[in-house]
């Protein structure tokens, strides 16, 4: 994601060339430094303070292209950059403007895009951090990114607009006061603020769900994540169940997995509730159970445990339990109900169901 990756860093700013702007140091003394192109045009001219005024190092520098364009100017304090700088397009329309105190960006920090037109904004601390209000525009003067700094950490909500073929898509992000970033919402389109996808994250910033929200309530596919803590394990974020919302409730098909991607349950929704026959599984992937979900409650078709099977009727009875005793037979007790002074008795008899092919 462009916001997530492109907000900027400072440590990236010290180290700016030539085609950034400068100002000009006053009080200079002394010849200047002279320093030409091939063609005999000047390429850059230094004026160093006076050594008496207690500003050795300090100098003001002004930098030109081969056809004798102003590109930049400022001062420079031992090697970097050190008070007000501003830089030029060829054109003579400004790129930057900024200052500098030892080679760190102070106050206020503007670019500009060729045709003049307002490129970034921001404003850097006394100690070079990034804070309060940052902007970024295309060459036409449409939004890109919008969001704020608290010391060097962005908070709050950001957004970011991506243009394409006359469309535009839009992100916000939403920071918590450490900078971790805990939702994020894209609108395919942003004059309809009704749907969004939508990404979800947990206090220490790592996945919890992702999904489509429409009118304020969930809709369409999701996927949710098991929470993680600290750190992410080695083999990766895992899902703990996905599927599909309509109107705020649960859909249509739906799967359940373990905490190390295992599947154990699976069947589908209908307004919220579960329906017809659900599979549960065990660690190894052979059926559990399966169980069928009707309006009127539930009821379990057939248990598996180790070698022994449960088999249930229409109303939720034993029905049949087979034993695999052996490689070559199956035996099973089959049960009969009937009811007693109105209590429901059982009578069983061990059978043989079925013979297996040796």
């Amino acid at each position: 994601m462009r916001l997530l990756n492109s907000l900027p860093n400072f440590h990236l700013l010290k180290g700016l060339n030539s085609s950034f702007l400068l100002l000009l140091l006053i009080g200079c003394s002394s010849s200047p430094y002279l320093e030409y192109w091939p063609n005999g045009q000047v390429k850059e001219k230094r004026m160093y303070a006076p050594e008496e005024d207690g500003d050795e190092g300090k100098y003001a520098v002004w930098r030109y292209s081969e056809a004798g364009v102003l590109l930049a100017e400022g001062q420079m304090l031992l090697g970097e950059r050190h008070g007000k700088w501003e830089a030029f397009y060829e054109n003579g329309t400004p790129k930057l403007i900024a200052t500098y105190r030892e080679g760190v960006p102070i106050g206020p920090f503007a670019e500009y895009h060729k045709s003049g037109k307002m490129k970034s904004s921001c404003f850097y601390s006394e100690i070079g951090e990034l804070d309060s209000a940052y902007q970024v525009w295309d060459e036409t003067g449409r939004p890109l990114i919008a969001g704020t700094y608290d010391n060097g950490v962005p908070i709050g909500t950001w957004q970011d607009i991506t243009y394409t073929a006359g469309s535009l898509t839009k992100e916000e992000v939403d920071y918590t006061a450490n900078g971790l970033a805990v939702m994020e919402r894209t609108y395919d389109d942003p004059s309809d603020r009704t749907f969004f996808k939508f990404t979800a994250r947990n206090r220490f910033g790592f996945l919890d769900s992702i999904g489509e929200m429409r009118r304020g309530h969930r809709d369409g596919n999701w996927v949710f994540y098991e929470e993680q803590e600290d750190e992410l394990p080695s083999s990766g974020t895992f899902i703990r169940s996905s599927g599909t919302f309509v109107n705020g409730l649960k859909h249509g098909f739906w799967q359940e997995w373990t905490g190390d991607s295992v599947l154990v349950a699976e069947g589908e929704f209908a307004a919220g509730e579960k329906i017809d026959i659900w599979f549960y599984y065990y660690q190894g992937g052979t059926i559990q159970q399966n169980i069928e979900h009707t309006l009127s409650g539930t009821k379990i078709n057939s248990h598996i445990e180790g070698d022994v099977q449960t088999l249930y009727n229409g109303n939720g009875y034993i029905d049949t339990i087979i034993r695999r005793n052996d490689d070559s037979f199956i035996y099973g007790t089959r049960y009969r109900s009937h009811y007693k002074n109105g209590q429901r008795q059982r009578i069983s008899k061990k059978v043989l169901i079925k013979y297996r092919d040796q």
